[in-house]
């Protein structure tokens, strides 16, 4: 009697895995002007670029999404308010969060393993003062189980920012001693010859000091 043996080899494939991971980009302004009904909106601009995003497309794997949020840090009892947007995915609208200090969120599922959101937030505060505002956004990977989220280990990112409230925007003088045959151009106008003195408000400005000069003839 023959005996044949017959040998099941099971192959298990390991699912690939890469790392998942945010960074942040900020565009937020130094200044607030107060509103005569003290209310102050800021606006911020936060481009979020992420990897390794699943999508949840593993039906073994719990579902995925990113959160980015911004945590309002001064002692303040009102909630962070107003609206959020973000391209080329959207995000639901800004949640209210009466507590210590508020937080505005916008959840997006990505459309993409990879890529860049842009999301702009309209901050509102309400009964203003003029001082300074503590703010952190933040951007993670959040993994959806059930009725609990948890965050996705190394994917967290996180960038300050200070907003000063003040009764009206503040401007800055800048003098440029150049002599008469030189020509001064800020922010794309061209200013008299010589030394020029200007009053501007923060931000970034361009200025650009240039003489001309006389070829000679053959």
């Amino acid at each position: 009697m023959s005996i044949v043996l017959l040998l099941v080899v099971a192959l298990f494939i390991a699912p690939s895995v890469h790392a998942q991971t945010t960074a942040i980009t900020l565009q937020t302004p130094t200044y607030a002007v107060l509103g005569s009904n003290g209310v102050v909106h800021i606006p911020v601009t936060a481009l979020v670029s992420f990897t390794g995003y699943s999508g949840g497309g593993n039906p073994m794997a719990p579902a995925e999404a990113m959160n980015v949020v911004v945590f309002y840090h001064n002692n303040y009892t009102a909630p962070v308010m107003g609206t959020v947007t973000s391209s080329p995915d959207a995000c639901n609208t800004l949640i209210e969060q009466p507590a210590f200090f508020g937080y505005a969120m916008c959840p997006i599922t990505p459309s993409s393993g990879s890529g860049t959101e842009t999301v702009a937030f309209t901050l509102t505060i309400f009964n203003a003062e003029m001082q300074q505002y503590h703010f952190d956004l933040n951007a993670g990977m959040i993994s959806l189980s059930g009725s609990t989220n948890s965050e996705v280990s190394g994917s967290i990112s996180k960038s300050d920012f200070y907003v000063t409230v003040a009764n009206q925007q503040p401007t800055f003088t800048i003098t440029i001693a150049a002599p008469p045959p030189v020509a001064v151009t800020i922010d794309g106008s061209v200013q008299t010859p010589g030394p020029v003195t200007v009053t501007e408000s923060p931000g970034l400005h361009t200025i650009s000091v240039h003489k001309r000069f006389r070829l000679p003839t053959a």
